[in-house]
């Protein structure tokens, strides 16, 4: 993440987000770990670009990863693990919060639905 810079454009700045934490799975030696983040980026790529430019800067934010490894360097595990911790539960929180996707709104009717279901 030190990449990423304010200059950066968004996408520039998704592939340094994303990197950053591809790297820490690699480095744990968890195939497993590696491969499941793998599967997961084009997911998570999209909900970052589509949570808009505010959200997606604030999740990008260069301290919320420095907090990390400041962490992992300190020896200590279970601060690595709580810094982990509060990084991604506070992207799945911003990132689930109601309004982030305020224009992305659709609509999509199953043959058997009522109006009240179409919505999500």
């Amino acid at each position: 993440m030190s990449n990423a810079r304010a200059d950066m454009d968004l996408e520039g700045r998704i592939e340094a987000d994303l990197n950053f934490h591809r790297g820490l799975c690699r480095l744990t030696g968890n195939d497993t770990l590696v491969h499941t983040w793998e599967s997961l980026e084009g997911s998570i790529r999209m909900s970052i670009m589509f949570a808009g430019i505010e959200r997606a800067i604030g999740n990008m934010d260069v301290a919320r990863h420095e907090a990390i490894v400041d962490a992992i360097a300190s020896g200590d595990a279970a601060a690595a693990d709580a810094a982990v911790h509060d990084h991604m539960g506070w992207a799945a929180t911003e990132f689930q919060a109601p309004s982030a996707f305020p224009s992305r709104s659709i609509a999509v009717r199953r043959p058997d639905s009522t109006a009240e279901d179409d919505a999500f």
